[in-house]
C-alpha cells in the first residue's frame, strides 16, 4: 500500500463543468483557478509538495490460492487497506504546514 499527500493538490478543482462535457463524450471538465481561464497554459500544474509513503507488505499467503473468490474476505482486506492509508493520510495532514511548502 502506498499513501501520496500532495498530487491532488497541482489542480484544485472548484467546479465540474457537465454540459460541454456532455457534448464531448466526457463524463466533465474541471474548472482550476487556471484552467480555462488562461487556456493552454492552465494546463501547467501548479507547484506542491508531494509526500509518498510505502507502507508495510501485505502477507497475503495465509488465505491460499482460492481466496480471491471469497468476496467477503477480498471485501475485508480491502476495507483493512484503505483504512491503513487513511490513517497515514490524515496523521500526514495533521503535521503539513503548507500545500506548497510541506
Amino acid at each position: 500500500p502506498v499513501a501520496f499527500i500532495g498530487p491532488e493538490e497541482i489542480h484544485p478543482m472548484l467546479a465540474r463543468e457537465k454540459f460541454i462535457a456532455g457534448m464531448l463524450g466526457v463524463p466533465y471538465i474541471p474548472i482550476t483557478p487556471t484552467f480555462p481561464w488562461l487556456g493552454p497554459a492552465g494546463l501547467i500544474p501548479l507547484p506542491s509538495k508531494w509526500f509518498i509513503h510505502i507502507l508495510p507488505p501485505i502477507d497475503l499467503s495465509e488465505y491460499g490460492p482460492d481466496a480471491e473468490k471469497d468476496r467477503v474476505l477480498v471485501y475485508r482486506l480491502a476495507q483493512k487497506v484503505k483504512n491503513q492509508i487513511q490513517e497515514v493520510i490524515v496523521e500526514q495532514l495533521k503535521n503539513r504546514r503548507s500545500i506548497w511548502f510541506g
